[in-house]
């Protein structure tokens, strides 16, 4: 059976998997047998990434979401192993005039996830900026807010991973 999906992420539970990136797709698209589909109806999104939470069994997906309405930002939410969402979409708050290119890991000895991303501002002269954000991952709150890390001229992609013997 063909089904359209659009601005959506699909996945599919692999033993062994602790993260992935993805991007948009739109297309007449075919998913013999997967039950998963993680998808928004307002605006767009694209950049999804993802890391799983061995402790709690579960993952946290992060993306730039461009609502209709208001500018570019990074969202997340969390996933049950069912794939069920946990709650709603969090917004990460900056004051940057647009946000993208988000990278997660999850870091068992803080019981945290941590999103580094990219966003750009015209502050001080058009510039990129590299960010991070700390995110619960007992109930998914916000830790603090954005962290400045540098600037850049051109864009920055970021790729953020976690060392478990160096913390």
């Amino acid at each position: 059976m063909k089904k359209t999906f659009i601005n959506m992420i699909c996945f599919v539970l692999i033993v062994g998997m602790t993260c992935f990136t993805a991007s948009t797709a739109s297309a007449q698209i075919t998913f013999p047998n997967n039950p998963y589909q993680i998808s928004v109806s307002d605006g767009q999104n694209n950049g999804h990434t993802m890391c799983y939470n061995p402790t709690r069994n579960e993952y946290l997906v992060a993306y730039m979401s461009f609502p209709t309405t208001s500018r570019r930002v990074i969202q997340y939410f969390r996933l049950d192993s069912t794939g069920t969402k946990i709650g709603g979409p969090v917004d990460v708050i900056d004051d940057l005039e647009g946000s993208s290119g988000p990278s997660v890991c999850y870091n068992s000895a803080r019981q945290e996830y941590l999103i580094s991303y990219q966003g750009y501002t015209s502050a001080g002269g058009l510039h990129s900026e590299l960010r991070i954000q700390r995110v619960n991952a007992i109930n998914g709150a916000l830790i603090g807010g954005s962290t400045w890390i540098r600037n850049s001229p051109t864009v920055i992609a970021t790729k953020v991973s976690y060392s478990p013997t160096s913390d």
